[in-house]
């Protein structure tokens, strides 16, 4: 289960509880308003389940809870379409997620067959002094495969956690940054941008372990915008209906990327092709400069924009005005942020569920080559296999809450914490 799908969606939600704003927010899409009751995800926060016509602007950026995806949210069309202009939006998020994931994992599997374990920093390195090689261990794999630079532990620590000093400084304003440039420029630029980096990666190395460090953090300055830009997007696109549905297609881009990073990078590490650990970074960040075309003449910023959306399409999205993110810009209620207590909740879940997830990402194929002594092969299998099992149950998990919440079993604010809930 993906955690930063679901909680980003019930932090806006509790963010626009009316018993935090004096009830200000007016009704986007019908009536004067109710006033929002518990936390339990009842409430509606004066938008009304019908749609109706345009009523006083809304303060909130979207507000969903359990009344809004109802009966008559759960019971439309979709649009009538088999295929309609969101699921191609849809994909290429997912696509581009795929990519990210990929750019962002292939150093852990390539680090593996960048290093060399018979130079004078790795005869100092802990590790092979902790784990031995055990008697009689017939190594000729790892002769085949002794890397070109000598790196000691700290250094290898110091490149794999450089990307993460990038990432931290543009995701923040990736969100406000798609706002006023359009999701579609920034998350585009977001992935293209790293792929490029990416394809650059072994000339970096070659030339100095400082040049590869700064490509990499830089890499993270580029992915940084990404996450926040696809929350806006889903938000601006997509209804409440198939949020569930939907959210769970495109954020398992994330464990499919690195399934394939993992598995196809130690693959491509143990051949000759292209060099070997070169072709890593060369067909991952390859992939991504592609992804771009298609990504760039076929995905417009808001439904009302877009040249090819059928009528009924657009129709089935703009009559959800009242749940999907429209287009003005709004003030970010800062204080109200630093003084929610589901915020601090939601930032301590994702501090836990992160530290875990990227130290797992980051250093298995590395322990599983120094401890273990896999072969390149087998590592990448090995680490790829932990997120093919997490795919599997993100797809389930998803699925079953979207055939929940048809049936009106239970609300969007009780799946959300249940998800995040059986995810830690």
């Amino acid at each position: 289960m993906t955690f930063s799908g679901g909680s980003a969606l019930a932090l806006l939600e509790t963010l626009d509880d009316p018993s935090r704003s004096g009830g200000r927010g007016g009704a986007a899409g019908g009536g004067a308003g109710r006033e929002g009751t518990d936390n339990a995800g009842r409430g509606s926060s004066g938008i009304s389940t019908r749609g109706g016509a345009a009523g006083e602007k809304a303060e909130g950026i979207f507000h969903i809870s359990g009344d809004d995806t109802g009966d008559i949210v759960n019971k439309e069309s979709g649009g009538g379409e088999c295929w309609g202009v969101r699921y191609t939006l849809c994909l290429m998020m997912f696509l581009g997620i795929t990519q990210i994931y990929m750019t962002r994992v292939c150093l852990s599997i390539a680090i593996v067959a960048m290093v060399s374990s018979n130079g004078t920093a790795a005869n100092n390195n802990s590790s092979t002094k902790i784990c031995p090689y055990p008697a009689g261990w017939n190594d000729t794999l790892g002769e085949a495969q002794q890397g070109e630079f000598d790196w000691d532990q700290t250094t290898q620590g110091l490149i794999l956690s450089s990307f993460f000093y990038g990432y931290v400084g543009t995701n923040f304003v990736g969100g406000r940054a798609a706002e006023y440039l359009g999701g579609r420029l920034v998350f585009g630029l977001g992935v293209v941008l790293s792929s490029l980096l990416t394809v650059v990666s072994p000339l970096c190395a070659y030339v100095s372990k400082e040049l590869f460090i700064a490509n990499r953090v830089l890499q993270g300055l580029a992915q940084g915008v990404t996450f926040p830009t696809i929350h806006m997007m889903m938000a601006t696109w997509v209804p409440p209906r198939d949020r569930a549905r939907i959210g769970t297609v495109v954020f398992s881009g994330v464990m499919i990327g690195t399934v394939v990073a993992m598995s196809g990078g130690g693959w491509l590490s143990n051949s000759e092709f292209l060099g070997g650990w070169p072709s890593v970074f060369y067909i991952f960040g390859g992939l991504g400069v592609l992804w771009g075309v298609p990504w760039f003449l076929l995905v417009h910023d808001r439904p009302e924009h877009h040249p090819r959306i059928s009528q009924a399409e657009r129709s089935y999205i703009m009559r959800h005005q009242s749940t999907v993110k429209r287009e003005e810009k709004i003030d970010i209620p800062w204080l109200d942020i630093l003084k929610s207590v589901p915020f601090w909740t939601l930032m301590v879940a994702a501090l836990g569920y992160n530290y875990g997830f990227y130290t797992l990402l980051t250093e298995l194929p590395t322990y599983l080559s120094n401890i273990q002594h896999l072969d390149m092969a087998s590592s990448g299998f090995m680490s790829a296999l932990p997120y093919l099992v997490m795919m599997v149950a993100t797809i389930l998990w998803g699925q079953l809450m979207h055939l929940l919440l048809s049936t009106d079993k239970v609300s969007v604010l009780v799946v959300r914490k249940l998800s995040t809930a059986v995810c830690k």
